[in-house]
């Protein structure tokens, strides 16, 4: 897992319009370059670790899944909090039904409870606590679950933001998943907590933008932003390789006529299934956090 401490930049800054242009380029070469079944598949390949969930035994999980088993490996102090018993935890949005299920795995009695914009699975849907409210909460009302120890937000709007940062414990932890290195969450998430890392699970892609924030021993008043632009530069650069590796792989099969959903899936599956360095690399990790 990638993982950068809060510091100052020592070195020259990519400009912010060279990371647009080149997701741009990427989108506008859809069609003319290569197809986006194509580009789909070549960035599956550029990812190493694309095949985690394909190797997992048990039932089908989603990928926030095997991202939350990752960070609790990689972090004693989140999975200290994580696996403490009854630990009260809150999970905003999109579908929390991976970071739920996760934390079940580590902590049966957790008291978890869970915000969605969109449906989740059916067992997260109906399930009831003990005095029979449910845990599947509507924004409106998901204040009532004071002190939370654990938050995860993965739409970090402004709204989920300023509740998690409202109801989470003083000595609570909280992880955001971000999806653009330029926004101000790093800087608002310094500002209110004492410890603050950045990094990249070895789950998400290269060439995508997201990543993660981990922020723990809360402030009792607000205080000054940490630096953040060496963690933003890695980031960037991190992304326009897997960017450029990516279209260059994807024009590389469109010229080969590697061009539709069935045709890239098959490339995908014969080429990484029969690579057994990928495949020991990706089961090492898979055992690791799971």
């Amino acid at each position: 897992m990638w993982q950068c401490q809060l510091q100052p930049l020592t070195r020259p800054r990519t400009e912010p319009a060279v990371l647009q242009d080149a997701r741009t380029r990427m989108k506008e070469d859809i069609g003319t370059k290569y197809t986006e079944a194509a580009l789909t598949v070549a960035r599956r390949m550029l990812h190493d670790y694309d095949l985690i969930p394909h190797l997992h035994a048990g039932k089908t999980h989603s990928r926030s899944y095997f991202l939350l088993l990752e960070l609790l490996a990689e972090y004693p102090a989140l999975r200290h909090i994580a696996t403490t018993a009854n630990v009260r935890t809150l999970h905003l949005d999109v579908g929390p039904g991976g970071f739920i299920d996760a934390l079940l795995k580590s902590n049966l009695s957790a008291d978890w409870h869970a915000t969605s914009s969109t449906e989740v699975y059916e067992h997260i849907r109906n399930a009831k606590k003990n005095n029979g409210h449910s845990r599947l909460l509507h924004h409106s009302i998901a204040q009532e679950v004071g002190d939370a120890r654990l938050i995860t937000v993965q739409t970090a709007s402004p709204e989920n933001m300023a509740l998690a940062l409202q109801i989470l414990h003083p000595q609570g932890v909280l992880v955001v998943q971000c999806e653009e290195p330029s926004s101000g969450l790093v800087g608002q998430c310094a500002a209110h907590f004492d410890h603050v890392m950045v990094c990249k699970p070895r789950l998400l892609a290269p060439s995508a933008p997201d990543f993660i924030i981990i922020a723990a021993q809360r402030r009792a008043t607000t205080g000054a932003t940490m630096e953040y632009t060496e963690a933003q530069e890695q980031l960037v650069c991190m992304e326009l390789q897997g960017i450029q590796q990516a279209r260059c792989l994807a024009t590389y099969l469109t010229q080969i006529d590697i061009k539709n959903n069935t045709d890239t899936q098959k490339l995908y599956f014969d080429h990484v299934f029969t690579n057994a360095k990928r495949i020991e690399k990706v089961q090492l990790v898979l055992s690791a956090i799971s």
